[in-house]
């Protein structure tokens, strides 16, 4: 079973990326297990790597029996209506006027942490891949995930872009050359809790706030160090890789499959009948989340101040991987 890893930050586009390729959840002659993000950062959504595992009989992993038992940080000495139960999940750290503030979800407040173990990754493959049949009869032959940077970036050395990285056969280097698209975006998704959408919300394109130290915070300790870093172990491992440009891969003139294909084949990881096996011909769901505009200083609140800073920030603004 051969596994292809998404690396990108948040707001690249990696959602509508990652729709490209077949799902066997949804469609049984497809021979991909598209995982989407494995290690979301709202932790329930494991449950549907889960639920596979309970549907098809396979075995519970050890790791993931130990992931169900970090869900939940239960508090005895809490008071009040809800304090005594909290899911354990990543909170909002970054760029928020709130950074104290008791985050909530689905009426239960979060405890801040990170319930996953990276060796849940190998346990889930490795039992998936009990589905292929001993005769030769194959049901998994693919594995298709997304690994978002603040993973790497918040959760210690056993989650390093490298440590990541090896445990992949193609990597996929999914990024957005317009680093402060990138920034409003994740401000704008923060702000409206909107994270992905297949119907437009106006509620998403509210105007935010511009900080100018916010924004150069994003750029070079986020979004610069985190490629870096991917290029960086790429280059030690040695491993078969391609590019996808978000403006590029989401321009209306693109032809997506043919994007994907061409590259996919240029790495030499793949022949043309696997990545027939790996695309889907059908366009995903998943939409652009904000309608245009004609100056960036439209999505501020204090658009005089953006206005003041940009000439400060300008190289800042963009990136090239």
């Amino acid at each position: 079973m051969k596994k292809i890893f998404i690396m990108s930050l948040g707001r690249t586009g990696s959602t509508f990326l990652c729709s490209h390729f077949k799902n066997y959840t949804y469609n049984k002659s497809s021979k991909v297990y598209n995982a989407g993000e494995f290690f979301s950062f709202w932790p329930m959504h494991f449950y549907k790597q889960i639920d596979f595992i309970k549907e098809n009989n396979l075995e519970f992993p050890k790791s993931l029996i130990d992931f169900m038992s970090n869900l939940v940080y239960y508090n005895k000495y809490a008071k009040g209506s809800g304090a005594y139960f909290n899911w354990v999940a990543p909170t909002q750290k970054h760029y928020t006027l709130n950074k104290d503030c008791k985050q909530q979800k689905d009426g239960y407040y979060l405890h801040d942490g990170w319930p996953y173990t990276l060796n849940m990754l190998d346990d889930f493959c490795k039992e998936i891949a009990k589905l292929n049949k001993p005769s030769g009869a194959r049901v998994i032959d693919f594995f298709v995930h997304k690994h978002i940077a603040r993973i790497s970036e918040d959760f210690g050395d056993e989650w390093s872009y490298e440590n990541i990285i090896d445990k992949a056969d193609c990597i996929i280097v999914n990024y957005r050359y317009s680093v402060l698209d990138s920034f409003i975006s994740l401000n704008k998704a923060t702000q409206s809790k909107q994270w992905m959408s297949k119907i437009y919300d106006p509620i998403y394109d509210n105007k935010i706030l511009w900080k100018k130290d916010w924004f150069v915070d994003y750029s070079t300790e986020r979004y610069q160090a985190s490629y870096n870093s991917v290029k960086q172990a790429l280059k030690k491992l040695n491993k078969p890789y391609l590019i996808v440009r978000y403006e590029d891969f989401t321009n209306p003139n693109t032809n997506q499959r043919k994007y994907l294909s061409e590259r996919l084949l240029r790495t030499g990881a793949f022949g043309t009948t696997e990545i027939e096996q790996l695309l889907s011909e059908y366009k995903p769901k998943v939409i652009k989340q904000s309608k245009p505009r004609e100056f960036y200083e439209d999505c501020f609140s204090n658009p005089e101040q953006f206005k003041r800073d940009y000439h400060e920030i300008k190289h800042l603004t963009t990136y090239t991987y």
